[in-house]
């Protein structure tokens, strides 16, 4: 037998206290998080300026175009021969190309956000969306933008082509 005498009852140091580290962990979290939310602030305030400008450059005005019911439409002879679907919404034209974007958005969360589509001389438009069937004759070489808020298509006229 060893004749070593240990205490157990004697304290030992073991580093800081758990109050220290807690205190420590606490400090920390709340560092990274104020970094992590001023960035946050900042990408927000960058996307909705971006949200705010394109807005702005995908926003069209002029008169409405006129809008058909879809005995009209039918009526129009043979029906649109191109077609795409864009943000779950299908768009149908005669003639003629366009280009797309999404516009609206409050946030980064894309709250408000719809589609908006600038013809170059379409001749006649469907919209199909959720909620409906909308119909457009714009005519032949005049160029039209429809925007689709709440899944409700409005058109406008916005000049001939290449104006």
């Amino acid at each position: 037998m060893s004749n070593e005498f240990k205490d157990f009852s004697a304290r030992h140091h073991r580093g800081p206290s758990r109050t220290v580290i807690i205190l420590v962990a606490v400090f920390a979290i709340l560092f990274m998080g104020i970094g992590l939310g001023g960035t946050w602030l900042h990408n927000r305030s960058v996307v909705v300026a971006e949200a705010r400008a394109r807005t702005a450059q995908w926003t069209f005005t002029g008169p409405a175009c006129p809008q058909l019911t879809k005995t009209q439409f039918d009526a129009m002879g043979a029906p649109p021969s191109k077609s795409f679907q864009f943000t779950g919404i299908r768009f149908n034209r005669r003639f003629g190309n366009v280009d797309c974007a999404t516009i609206g958005m409050e946030d980064v969360t894309l709250k408000g956000a719809y589609p908006v589509c600038q013809f170059t001389a379409p001749a006649l438009i469907e919209v199909v969306t959720p909620t409906g069937r909308f119909y457009f004759a714009p005519g032949v070489g005049h160029r039209a933008a429809i925007s689709v808020p709440d899944g409700q298509a409005k058109c406008v006229m916005n000049g001939p082509p290449g104006a």
